[in-house]
């Protein structure tokens, strides 16, 4: 199996520190994995208790995995009930301690189903508010940029070159093959996710079926929204002379950007790139440019007849 692996540059494992040992450390390298994503989260054990998350020997487990592996991500959600700048200090305290080669740093999404969303429904836990989150960015954003971390993507930072290459894949929209259960992939214009039950998997790969649950055919209007979603989440931003589409429609879509979120972009020679101020309000960015997406849609006759 590593042998296999070998003529990859880079193969990433993420992990919870409380899943951590010798033995699968071992292992691990031993299959060829060279790089280890360690799900940190919040370094304060109190913070991770109220998210229902379990942290116990944290110095110990992240002492191994630098024994064994040199490309290491140390990654953290912002925005945890309970957190402070005490808390936040704590985690780039660790950052600074052990100089992983890549750091991400995301913003809590209460969007998506967990049991943190589920004690918030429930009022068992308030989230910390924007204000503070704000306040809390920019120091966090400050602390990273003094350690010599460069920001490549809106919740990633990277020594100089040590930028996921998982992650410029994805985010530059190019294809990829998901493997296992639960797993998208995108291939042309078909996005697609396998299926997330073992068992029903299990049986499709026996039958010799595709694991698919879900597939999308994306319009041409869905593939360029896609792409702009995905690659102004970078900082080098959108190569607009990529977009192999209809030249019209791309030009209608770029004035939009610029009438709707002309604070937020900068557009150098045939780059399209969010500012400063467009990568720490990317949240409304992004709804700005659903708006223009829905826009479009409603006008795409013009454009396909």
């Amino acid at each position: 199996m590593k042998d296999y692996f070998a003529e990859f540059s880079e193969i990433s494992l993420e992990v919870n520190p409380e899943d951590i040992n010798l033995e699968k450390i071992l292992l691990w390298k031993n299959l060829g994995f060279n790089r280890i994503s360690l799900g940190i989260q919040a370094v304060d054990k109190k913070i991770l208790e109220k998210v229902g998350r379990k942290q116990s020997n944290l110095i110990e487990k992240i002492n191994l995995v630098f024994k064994y592996f040199e490309n290491i991500n140390f990654d953290f959600i912002l925005g945890l009930p309970g957190e402070n700048i005490i808390n936040i200090e704590k985690n780039i305290e660790i950052i600074e301690k052990y100089e992983p080669k890549h750091v991400s740093y995301y913003i809590y999404d209460n969007d998506h189903d967990s049991l943190l969303n589920k004690l918030i429904k429930e009022k068992k836990v308030k989230l910390i508010s924007e204000e503070f989150i704000s306040k809390y960015h920019d120091f966090i954003l400050s602390k990273l940029d003094e350690l010599g971390f460069e920001r490549y993507e809106i919740s990633s930072w990277s020594k100089k070159g040590y930028e996921c290459k998982h992650n410029l894949k994805y985010w530059n929209n190019y294809e990829y093959i998901g493997l296992g259960v639960s797993a998208g992939g995108h291939n042309e214009n078909i996005r697609y996710v396998n299926c997330k039950n073992f068992e029903k998997y299990k049986i499709m790969i026996n039958n010799k079926q595709e694991p698919i649950e879900e597939k999308k055919s994306n319009n041409q209007i869905d593939e360029i929204f896609e792409k702009l979603f995905m690659v102004l989440r970078l900082s080098i931003g959108v190569d607009l002379e990529s977009f192999d589409f209809n030249g019209e429609l791309i030009q209608l879509v770029v004035e939009m950007i610029h009438e709707s979120m002309f604070e937020y972009i900068i557009e150098e020679d045939s780059f399209l790139r969010l500012n400063n101020k467009g990568f720490d309000q990317s949240n409304l960015v992004f709804l700005k440019l659903m708006d223009i997406y829905e826009k479009v849609l409603n006008i795409k006759g013009e454009y396909f007849g």
